[in-house]
C-alpha cells in the first residue's frame, strides 16, 4: 500500500513537473513569438522606413531627371530656333548666291549663242564662198571634160578614119593578091591541061 503511494506520488510529482515543463516551455514559447513579433514589426518598420527613404530618394531622382529633362529640352529648343535661323540665313544666303549665279549663267549664255551667232554665220558665208568656189571648179573641169571629151573623139574619129583608109588598102590589097592568085592558079591550071594534052598526044602515036 505505500509502495502505490509512493508511486502515486511520484507520478504526481512527474506530472507536477511535466506540466510545469509544459507552462515554461509555453511561457518560452510566447516570450520568443513576442520577442520574434517585435523583431518582426521592428523589420517591418525598417522596412517602411527603408522604402520611404527609397521612394524619396526615387522622387527626387525623378524630380532631378525632369529639370534635366527640362533644361535639355529649353537647351534643344533654343539650339533648334539657333539652327533655323542658321538655316534661314544660309537660305537667304544660298538664294541670293544662285540668283548671281544665274544672272552670270545667262549673261555667258547669251554670250555663249551671239558667239555661236556669229561662227554659224561665219561658216555659213565659208560654206557659200566654198559652194562657189566648188561650182567654179565643177565648171571649169566640165568645160575641160567637154574639150578632152572633144579632143578624145577627135583623135577617135581621125583613127575610125586611118583605120577605114587602113582596111580599104588592105581590102584593095587582098583583091589584087586574089585576082593574081586567080590568074596564076588559072595558067597553072591551063599549063596542065596542056601538058596533060601533050602526053596524051604522045601516048597515042
Amino acid at each position: 500500500m505505500k509502495q502505490e503511494e509512493e508511486k502515486k506520488a511520484i507520478a504526481e510529482k512527474q506530472k507536477q513537473e511535466a506540466e510545469k515543463k509544459k507552462q515554461e516551455e509555453e511561457k518560452r514559447r510566447q516570450v520568443e513569438a513576442e520577442k520574434k513579433a517585435k523583431e518582426e514589426e521592428r523589420k517591418e518598420q525598417e522596412r517602411i522606413e527603408q522604402q520611404k527613404k527609397v521612394e524619396a530618394a526615387k522622387k527626387k531622382e525623378e524630380e532631378e531627371k525632369k529639370a534635366i529633362a527640362e533644361k535639355q529640352k529649353k537647351e534643344a529648343e533654343k539650339k533648334q530656333q539657333e539652327e533655323e535661323k542658321r538655316r534661314q540665313v544660309e537660305a537667304a544666303k544660298k538664294a541670293k548666291e544662285d540668283e548671281r549665279k544665274e544672272q552670270e549663267r545667262i549673261a555667258q549664255q547669251q554670250k555663249a549663242e551671239a558667239a555661236k551667232k556669229k561662227e554659224e554665220e561665219q561658216q555659213r558665208k565659208a560654206e557659200e564662198a566654198r559652194k562657189a568656189q566648188e561650182m567654179k571648179k565643177a565648171e571649169e573641169e566640165r568645160k575641160q571634160k567637154e574639150k578632152e571629151e572633144r579632143m578624145k573623139q577627135q583623135e577617135e574619129e581621125a583613127a575610125r578614119k586611118k583605120e577605114s583608109e587602113r582596111q580599104r588598102k588592105l581590102e584593095e590589097e587582098q583583091k589584087k593578091q586574089k585576082i593574081e592568085a586567080e590568074r596564076k592558079q588559072k595558067q597553072e591550071q591551063e599549063a596542065l591541061q596542056r601538058k596533060q594534052e601533050e602526053e596524051r598526044k604522045r601516048k597515042e602515036e
